[in-house]
Parts: C-alpha cells; structure tokens; sequence
C-alpha cells in the first residue's frame, strides 16, 4: 500500500504542476493576489479585490472557468491570458461546472440562478431556485446538469428545458456518474 500511495502522491503532485505555474503566471501579471491564503482576482472597475469562489478546467484542459465576483472568467490555461468576462448574474457567483463532453459550462449565483452557456459563451438556458446555488456537477454519463442549494437541489437533463427539484441538501454525482452523494 505504501508503495502505490506513493505513486499516486507523485502522480498527484506533478498532475498539479500546471495549475501551479498558471498561477503563478497571473499573479506575476498582477491578475490575482493571494491574501490570508485566499485567491483573488484584481478588479479592473474599482480596484478592490474579488474573491474567486470557483474553478472549473475545460475537458481538453485548455481552458479555466472561474466564479469571479458576479462575473464568470474564461481564461487560458496555458498563460493565464482572460478569453472572456461574461456579466449576466446580478449576484455573486459561487460556482461554476464543465460538462464532460466540453459542449456546455454552468454557473451559479447568490441570486438564485443558474445559467447554462456553450463553450462560446453563449448564454444557452437559465432557471432559479428558492435559495442562493452552492455547488453545480454535470453528470459525466448523460449530461444531466443538478444544481444544489441548502434547501434543493435540481436535476436539467442535457438537451431539456424543465428542471425538476427535490428539496434535500445539495447532492453532487461522483466521477462515475452512476451515484450521488447528499450533503446533510
């Protein structure tokens, strides 16, 4: 056991690399800061700093999605360089989620909603909730996006338009996308 843990460490610890030198690039340019252990992006409109809540890596790797303030950020992974700023949550966003296929991203703010964008940042769907989304997860398997809030969570089968809420803790598919995991 020894020995495979230490394979999977040094797997993990070289899988990470990459995020580490894209990190290390943006706060080199100035684009985030690390304060009280805490990322955060520089804001260009009153030069306060904005916590990043959330991350997501595209499929291919090529690109970062970031939970910004009340923005979603694409970014180059390779150089840290902003693809995109997009600005249609009122609120903050406090996560975001890729699809396994690469097709579609989502976010989701403290106003209630979720807004499922293309990969070329279009707006694509949106719906609400009772309470502020705290996590989002695409269903590798079929594309099911579920979205979870302290009091529900809802389930937008890919290529769909109703969504259909249970009220329970927020519940996340685990990587096989055969099972979910409630948070109570």
């Amino acid at each position: 056991h020894s020995e495979e843990r230490r394979k999977r460490t040094k797997t993990s610890v070289m899988s990470m690399r990459p995020v580490a030198t894209w990190v290390e690039r943006v706060v080199r340019l100035g684009l985030i800061s690390e304060r009280r252990n805490q990322f955060v992006v520089i804001a260009d409109t009153d030069g306060q700093p904005t916590p990043v809540y959330s991350l997501a890596f595209s499929p291919d790797g090529s690109q970062i999605v970031a939970a910004v303030g009340s923005k979603v950020v694409i970014y180059n992974a390779a150089d840290g360089d902003v693809i995109q700023a997009l600005k249609a949550h009122n609120d903050t966003v406090y996560c975001v989620a890729y699809s396994a296929d690469g097709k579609y991203f989502a976010s989701g703010d403290a106003d209630k909603a979720v807004i499922i964008w293309t990969s070329q940042c279009e707006a694509v769907r949106k719906y609400t909730h009772g309470s502020s989304i705290q996590c989002l997860a695409f269903n590798p398997m079929n594309g099911t996006l579920c979205s979870g809030t302290h009091t529900d969570f809802g389930l937008m089968p890919a290529e769909q338009r109703s969504v259909s809420k249970h009220r329970v803790s927020a519940r996340i598919f685990a990587v096989d996308g055969h099972q979910m995991g409630n948070g109570l």
